[in-house]
């Protein structure tokens, strides 16, 4: 049995594991930057998840109009749109972000979304940091929906990330990247960090279906930002059963690995408009520098 590891997987492989119930309403569920968030970097797009497959029924929106970004004077901001999953869009400003300015939206579906943040003076300069996982322990659990055989809550924890961007920007995602039976890597557990305690330990809880129990597995950090960048931990491998950590079946990894923007959520989509949202950074740069001037 080889060693499948997480390192440039898109969504469409798994979908984290989300409540079993679906939600009676469709429509946005969240929204990048933060609601309120504040020192937002200049090239981070705004984006949207909907609740899941929302794009792909035939009753949803155009993409271009599921959001709408405002600036103070109540002008419309104009932008590229760009849908980058069924349940997932990007907002690009054409011009940019002005700096130090508030901006107003609305992302709409059943249930409008309305969103406010407040830009900051930089753009963004390294991908966030990784550290290692740490096993709290596991627990059998009765079936569910989540796990139909029964199985197990593993329990884990990670020091905080540091990144450029504000509270709120940095997003963790959780792979089951080694397993008995498992044909393809699985995101498993996926949260943001709204946390700026840099001390800060964040824990991550996700239930392991019994059929991948049978053997050790190997989980997988990934850690991605505002803008795109994403950092790949090194693989961590424990048995589920007699909660035992150890190394060895996945020594691939030596260390965290830079995967470039639009490694892991966006397609060729996003990366497309992230590189013209770098080539842009000079520019605004300029302004920023130009506004503080006068």
């Amino acid at each position: 049995m080889g060693c499948a590891l997480a390192m440039s997987i898109t969504p469409t492989l798994a979908r984290a594991q989300d409540d079993c119930e679906p939600s009676a309403l469709r429509g946005p569920v969240d929204v990048m930057p933060a609601a309120g968030a504040s020192g937002v970097l200049l090239d981070a797009p705004v984006r949207v998840r909907f609740t899941p497959d929302y794009f792909a029924s035939t009753a949803a929106p155009l993409p271009e109009d599921s959001v709408e970004v405002r600036d103070a004077d109540g002008v419309l901001v104009d932008g590229v749109v760009q849908l980058v999953s069924d349940d997932v869009l990007f907002f690009v400003p054409t011009g940019g972000w002005a700096p130090g300015a508030l901006y107003e939206g609305v992302a709409f579906g059943e249930l409008d979304l309305p969103f406010s943040f407040r830009t900051g003076s930089s753009v963004d300069m390294r991908g966030p940091t990784i550290s290692p996982l740490t096993f709290l322990g596991s627990t059998r659990v009765d079936p569910s929906c989540l796990a139909p055989e029964g199985g197990f809550r593993v329990d884990l924890t990670f020091a905080v990330s540091q990144d450029d961007g504000a509270a709120g920007s940095i997003e963790y995602h959780l792979y089951l990247a080694r397993a008995e039976g498992l044909e393809a890597p699985v995101e498993v557990a996926r949260q943001r960090n709204f946390t700026s305690d840099v001390s800060a330990r964040v824990p991550i809880s996700f239930v392991l279906e019994e059929r991948y129990a049978a053997a050790p597995i190997c989980l997988q950090l990934q850690v991605s930002d505002s803008v795109g960048n994403v950092t790949v931990g090194t693989p961590y491998c424990l048995d589920p059963v007699e909660g035992a950590h150890f190394a060895g079946l996945c020594a691939a990894g030596t260390g965290p690995t830079q995967l470039p923007p639009g490694g892991l959520l966006a397609g060729s989509l996003l990366a497309l408009v992230l590189l013209r949202r770098r080539r842009a950074r000079g520019a605004l740069l300029a302004r920023g520098s130009r506004r503080t001037a006068s």
